[in-house]
């Protein structure tokens, strides 16, 4: 941000007075002592953010240096043999000539380094201005029919689909436009749900899963579009619904009538065998005397 406002002409503040930012390099009277110490002809400021090579050109310029030039990288500078005893230099004796082809690496910490298409910039750039879109489609077929029971005022059948649906990074409106219900009243989700929908029930029942993903994916991209004028990134995955796949399951099928039989049969029952009868309890016998006996 502070190089693309340097780079408009516009003056960057910099400086402890400011109480904007430490750093660990010469202060401003440091650097001014090292210009007066050596007073050049000409000076090129290098090693620092377009911003700072700018201010240190400005300061070059206020103590008498009359020749400096800020560069870019891979600007080539040239050097004029324009000197004698009477001229040290000329305003075109220091000047950009070329532009090396470079390649800028960028590091991502501890994760990798690598050129922008090798650390994936321009995707990250995208997902983060237009957002993402994640689709998930549960492709739900009508029963197969024959053309012949079809009568004239009926249509082939067609898809259904049921459409769940995840979104990031997109743009919302205000409270204020909605009534402070907040976000947009789920208003973005409906338009996107209602046209994934269509464009499946669009389909014919035979359509492949690859279709429906296809179809999926350029009527949410051209919804979202319309709606916010943002180019998300949509991700659509379609898959058979429950009930498609379980007509589609293999069926067993049943044994034959042989096999069937024999695993029928059942081994003979053994006889219950019953208890022997229990016989009456009796009473102490009595004796002729009248006493009973044990």
């Amino acid at each position: 941000m502070m190089n693309a406002i340097a780079g408009l002409g516009t003056q960057v503040i910099m400086g402890s007075g400011t109480n904007l930012h430490t750093s660990g390099h010469a202060y401003r009277d440091e650097l001014e002592e090292v210009l007066r110490l050596i007073k050049p002809q000409h000076f090129l400021p290098v090693h620092g953010e377009y911003a700072f090579l700018c201010a240190h050109a400005q300061l070059a310029r206020d103590n008498g240096i009359q020749h400096t030039l800020v560069v870019r990288n891979g600007q080539m500078v040239g050097v004029g043999d324009r000197r004698n005893r009477a001229e040290y230099g000329t305003p075109t004796s220091l000047s950009v000539v070329g532009q090396a082809a470079l390649t800028t690496f960028y590091n991502d910490g501890d994760k990798g380094t690598g050129s922008a298409e090798e650390m994936g910039l321009a995707m990250r750039q995208q997902l983060a201005n237009d957002g993402i879109i994640i689709a998930a489609v549960d492709v739900q077929r009508p029963a197969q029919r024959e053309p012949r029971d079809l009568t004239q005022d009926q249509e082939a059948p067609r898809l259904r689909g049921r459409v769940r649906l995840t979104t990031r990074a997109m743009w919302q409106a205000s409270e204020a436009e909605f009534g402070g219900r907040g976000c947009d009243g789920k208003r973005l989700l409906r338009v996107l749900h209602a046209a994934a929908e269509r464009a499946v029930c669009a389909l014919p029942a035979h359509a492949p899963l690859g279709d429906v993903e296809r179809a999926a994916r350029g009527a949410l991209a051209v919804a979202a579009r319309n709606f916010n004028n943002r180019c998300p990134e949509v991700v659509v995955i379609a898959h058979e619904g429950l009930k498609a796949a379980a007509a589609t399951a293999p069926v067993k099928q049943a044994p034959p009538l042989a096999d069937a039989k024999a695993g029928a049969a059942k081994p003979a029952q053994q006889r219950r065998r019953g208890r022997p009868k229990s016989q009456a309890a009796k009473g102490p016998k009595e004796e002729k005397d009248g006493r009973a006996r044990p």
